[in-house]
C-alpha cells in the first residue's frame, strides 16, 4: 500500500489444500423432537456411496451428549422458570459398522434425574469412508424432565424492609399453557459469619454464609394471578423458592431489603488473645 513517501507491506499467510469431494452420502434421522424422562432417543444413520449403492461395512461413531438450558414461556416472558441444581452429563459414545444396506442405528435411555427442569441434546454420528474420511451429521432436541413448571414473576429486586412485596407465581406445561399444580413456597434469610479458621501455622478469618428459613408454607397456584406475600423485616439477602412435587430442586427469587436502623449483626467474637513482653525494660 503506497502511502505518500512510505511503501507499507503486508502480510497474509496462504494455505493451499487439495479439494477432496466427499465419496459418501450420509443422514441422520432421530424418533422424536422432544422426549421426556424414560422416553428412548433412537438415532438412524444412513450412508451411501456417491454412485448410489449403500456403503456396507463402514466404521461409524454415535454420540450423545444433553446439558442444561433454562424454559422459556412465550407467553409469559416476566417470569423466570429457570430450576436451581445441579446437572452433569457424561457424553454416551458409541461405534460400529454400517450393515449391508448402510444403515445403522442406536438407541439411548433417558434415564436421568426427574425435576431439573429443561434439557438439551444433540446426537453426533459421524461415518468413515475408506480412505478414513469422516463424514460428520448432528441432530437436536430436548428433554423436558418435568411435566409442569413453576415460574416466578419478575419485579425489583431492591426493595424496602417492613414493606409487604407481592411475587407473583405461575404454572405451565412444556408449551406454555398455565396449569393448576400444589407447591412449597419456602422464604429464606441468608445471614453471614465471621469465623476463625486454622491454615497450617497460622490463623484466618473467613466470612461464611448461612441460609435461614423464615418460612414455609403449601400454596395452591393456579392461573395466572396466583401471589406470594413477603414482607422482610430487617436490611439483608432474602429468597422466595418454590419447590414442585417434593423435588429439592426449586426456581427462586432474590431479594435484597434495606430499612433505616434495622440492621442486624451477626458477627460474633471469635477468639482473644494477650501480648507479653519478656522483659520488662
Amino acid at each position: 500500500v503506497y502511502t505518500g513517501n512510505d511503501v507499507l507491506l503486508n502480510s497474509y499467510a496462504i494455505s493451499v489444500e487439495e479439494f477432496m469431494p466427499d465419496r459418501m452420502k450420509s443422514t441422520l434421522k432421530i424418533n422424536k423432537e422432544a422426549y421426556k424422562n424414560g422416553d428412548d432417543v433412537v438415532a438412524a444413520v444412513q450412508a451411501d456411496n456417491l454412485f448410489g449403492t449403500p456403503a456396507a461395512g463402514r466404521n461409524y461413531e454415535c454420540e450423545l451428549n444433553l446439558q442444561k438450558e433454562a424454559f422459556e414461556a412465550e407467553k409469559f416472558p416476566d417470569y423466570d422458570f429457570s430450576v436451581v441444581g445441579d446437572f452433569h452429563f457424561n457424553a454416551d459414545h458409541r461405534e460400529g459398522k454400517t450393515d449391508d444396506k448402510g444403515a445403522a442405528a442406536e438407541s439411548y435411555k433417558l434415564d436421568g434425574p426427574a425435576g431439573i427442569g429443561m434439557l438439551t441434546g444433540n446426537v453426533m454420528a459421524t461415518v468413515f469412508d475408506e480412505t478414513g474420511r469422516p463424514v460428520h451429521r448432528y441432530a437436536n432436541f430436548k428433554v423436558y424432565t418435568q411435566p409442569v413448571f413453576a415460574g416466578i414473576k419478575l419485579g425489583e429486586t431492591f426493595v424496602n424492609s417492613k414493606v409487604p412485596v407481592k411475587i407473583g407465581l405461575i404454572a405451565t406445561d412444556k408449551d406454555g399453557t398455565p396449569q393448576t399444580t400444589e407447591a412449597e413456597v419456602v422464604f429464606v434469610k441468608r445471614e453471614w459469619n465471621t469465623v476463625i479458621q486454622q491454615d497450617g501455622r497460622s490463623y484466618r478469618y473467613v466470612s461464611q454464609s448461612q441460609d435461614r428459613i423464615i418460612s414455609r408454607q403449601r400454596m395452591h397456584i393456579s392461573g395466572t394471578t396466583t401471589a406470594y406475600m413477603v414482607s422482610p423485616q430487617q436490611s439483608g439477602e432474602y429468597e422466595v423458592r418454590v419447590f414442585l412435587n417434593n423435588s429439592n430442586n426449586y426456581v427462586s427469587r432474590k431479594l435484597y431489603a434495606y430499612g433505616w436502623n434495622d440492621t442486624q449483626y451477626t458477627s460474633f467474637e471469635v477468639g482473644a488473645f494477650q501480648i507479653v513482653a519478656d522483659k520488662k525494660l
